[in-house]
């Protein structure tokens, strides 16, 4: 080997492990209790292989539960043993390896085949190292790590992306193992991140070693694994923005929807106009005609307007005019297409085209007719009220959801405020069982996120970047920003705050640091809550999210927050009745007004 790479191959097997991770199967550190098989644990008479004990594990057929057994209240449990005593069997007895590597496969496939989803084992790390085994066993761990992606399972799990770079690096694959160790550090922050860390440096040690070691009478070449440095940006500057641009030129020109032209826009209507003057006029772009009805308002950086197309009064659009041009919103927008699934997708958006020219861009988006979250908010306000606290718990949920998917993803939105979330409703009555989901789909949507050109994607840095930059929108600027301190995460997660402080007291949350225990300090909001909410809820999720844990399991925090308030809105179904009647009063309110 030209590498002098230090390889095991099995006799039995065209896979190669590294040495340094050789078994696979060390994955499968069990803990199993060696008890008595529980009930149903059929036996078979199998001829036993020579050398093999007489009681050898293999004698045990695929675990079948019989239907006069009660269904056991953990039932992996007899798949656990029989993995783990089918492992024990491959080291014991290495002439007994092709029997017993065939019936392993059978019970961590059948395993995976009635348990590989199942809510129960979510959380389950026993149940991340049978779907492992199982990317083992059909060679085919881009499968298993794409289903756990869809099924948003083990994300925080470090074990998934060490054995998942194992796989790649095994296969020749070491730049995307080196990104899957990546997506784990930095973007999932995946537990425990320590061990995670410590990996990655060996693997990159050992890549480094591999290089120096091979072709000793050869030029020395440079590493294509660099080494990683902690780097921090200002993500929104010009020389960023247009690195970044530069950067993904390439990959834009093949996006669907992408229509660039070096020429300025030459409509017979200038697209920067005033609103009126743009009013009832057409606007031609990429064949398609564009009747202006309005415009529903103004951002700081782009001017929006709600129109039909082709004549078309039921095809209602919103194009956002830039100037200058300025595409990133829309490689966000694909970048949404790609890593959300499809049943979360509708809560962020969409972009069908986008016309950029060289003097200005056009944004073809999605329009929902029922306004902002702020316009909800305020539609409270000028009745001398404040939101009811059933609806803040619905919207406070929508909103952790949302950031539990993107933060998961390696996005951040960067400008997660109030008028950037349009208020839908679902299109049936919403019952406990939607706030029992783990998935949002929808039927259920509350909220759609908006405006994406703040929008980070985490990947385009280096693994460990932090950013140093303030949003610049009054209310709004995080922790870190006020105290010149670097941020990731947080400028969405205090934007959540903010968002949860206006639907419950009316106005934009002002902060105090206040001394905690051991001399330490934390933050929380300076004004109190009203003694009939849910105080217990309410102090969770702004001592939570207002002071991050060293931890970096922050998507992990977002959810547990997420279920502690489904599990409230379960605990009595009056609640959800109420939250009903209150949606449609609103959605009246606000179609009227």
């Amino acid at each position: 080997n030209q590498r002098k790479k230090k390889v095991v191959r099995s006799q039995n097997s065209n896979k190669i492990f590294p040495i340094l991770l050789l078994p696979p199967l060390r994955c499968v550190a069990l803990p199993i209790p060696h008890s008595v098989p529980p009930p149903g644990m059929v036996l078979i008479e199998r001829t036993p292989c020579a050398g093999a004990a007489p009681f050898s594990p293999l004698q045990r057929s695929t675990p079948r539960a019989s239907r006069e057994a009660s269904p056991p209240s953990d039932p992996i449990l007899p798949y656990l043993r029989s993995i783990k005593k089918a492992i024990d069997e491959i080291r014991a007895h290495p002439e007994c390896y092709h029997a017993a590597l065939e019936q392993l496969k059978i019970y961590v496939t059948e395993c995976i085949d009635k348990y590989g989803d199942d809510y129960q084992y979510s959380t389950d790390p026993r149940l991340l190292k049978i779907w492992i085994l199982y990317g083992d066993a059909v060679s085919d761990f881009d499968k298993v790590y794409a289903h756990l992606e869809e099924k948003r399972m083990f994300l925080e799990d470090a074990l998934l992306y060490e054995s998942y770079a194992l796989f790649l690096c095994a296969q020749g694959r070491a730049l995307e193992a080196d990104k899957v160790y990546g997506i784990g550090i930095s973007s999932r922050k995946a537990e425990p991140l320590d061990h995670l860390k410590k990996m990655h440096i060996n693997f990159l040690k050992q890549l480094e070693s591999i290089v120096e070691e091979s072709d000793e009478d050869a030029q020395p070449k440079p590493s294509k694994i660099q080494k990683r440095e902690f780097t921090v940006v200002d993500p929104w500057s010009d020389s960023t923005m247009s690195n970044l641009l530069t950067k993904i030129s390439g990959g834009l020109k093949k996006l669907t929807g992408y229509h660039k032209s070096n020429k300025i826009y030459s409509g017979k209507v200038p697209l920067t106009s005033s609103h009126n003057a743009l009013k009832n006029k057409d606007v031609e772009l990429g064949g398609r005609k564009y009747h202006i009805k309005g415009s529903p308002g103004t951002g700081a950086f782009a001017k929006l307007y709600k129109a039909s197309v082709d004549g078309n009064t039921e095809e209602i659009v919103a194009l956002k005019v830039q100037k200058p041009a300025f595409p990133w919103e829309f490689y966000m927008y694909r970048q949404l297409d790609t890593r959300i699934s499809d049943i979360q997708r509708p809560s962020y958006g969409y972009a069908h085209e986008v016309h950029v020219f060289a003097d200005v861009s056009v944004l073809v988006c999605n329009f929902l007719p029922y306004g902002t979250l702020l316009d909800a908010i305020n539609s409270h306000l000028v009745v001398g009220q404040h939101m009811d606290e059933v609806l803040c718990i619905y919207y406070t949920i929508e909103m952790l959801h949302m950031l539990e998917t993107l933060h998961s993803v390696g996005i951040i939105h960067g400008d997660f405020k109030p008028d950037n979330m349009l208020v839908c409703y679902p299109s049936e009555e919403i019952t406990d069982d939607t706030f029992r989901s783990e998935t949002r789909s929808g039927q259920n949507q509350g909220l759609c996120l908006i405006d994406w050109g703040r929008g980070i994607d985490v990947n385009l840095f280096p693994a460990g970047t932090e950013f140093l930059a303030d949003c610049g929108t009054s209310g709004f600027s995080c922790i870190e920003m006020q105290e010149e301190r670097s941020w990731t995460y947080q400028v969405d997660t205090f934007g959540l705050c903010v968002v949860a402080h206006m639907m419950l007291h009316g106005e934009e949350m002002s902060i105090a640091k206040v001394p905690g225990t051991g001399g330490s300090y934390m933050y929380q909001p300076k004004l109190s809550f009203k003694r009939y909410w849910n105080v217990a809820l309410w102090k969770q999720l702004f001592t939570t999210l207002l002071n991050p844990g060293s931890n970096g399991n922050h998507v992990g925090d977002l959810r547990s927050l997420r279920r502690s308030f489904q599990e409230y809105m379960c605990s009595n179904y009056q609640l959800v009745v109420k939250l009903n009647q209150l949606l449609a009063k609103q959605k009246a309110s606000l179609c009227s007004s």
